[in-house]
């Protein structure tokens, strides 16, 4: 139930948010989103019963889709030339940190 109603948040997230980079700057639904994230992850983990945790979870697959934000707003951010580079290092980035963390992961409860 609870990473259900996290993959449903993604997906509102995704539908109704993503399309505001094109009418807010991409700086300020960055900076917005990253603090209603931070807030909405301390009450998933002070959450104290299921249903807490569903609607946390919720919150947070709701406005944890920074990379879609972050991405087109770097790219309109360079140059022309530089938008290759960009998108491999910020994708790389976030292989890096997806995969790394994972390893992390599974290495501390071994």
């Amino acid at each position: 139930m609870i990473a259900a109603s996290a993959l449903l948040g993604y997906a509102v997230g995704i539908l109704f948010l993503i399309p505001f980079g094109t009418r807010v700057r991409s700086s300020r639904q960055v900076i917005v989103q990253a603090s209603v994230l931070a807030g909405v992850l301390v009450l998933a983990a002070l959450s104290q019963n299921v249903v807490a945790a569903s609607a946390a979870f919720f919150a947070v697959g709701l406005v944890g889709n920074l990379a879609q934000v972050i991405i087109p707003a770097a790219n309109r951010m360079c140059a022309p030339g530089e938008r290759g580079f960009t998108n491999s290092v910020l994708i790389g980035s976030l292989l890096v940190g997806l995969f790394g963390g994972r390893a992390l992961a599974s290495a501390s409860t071994d």
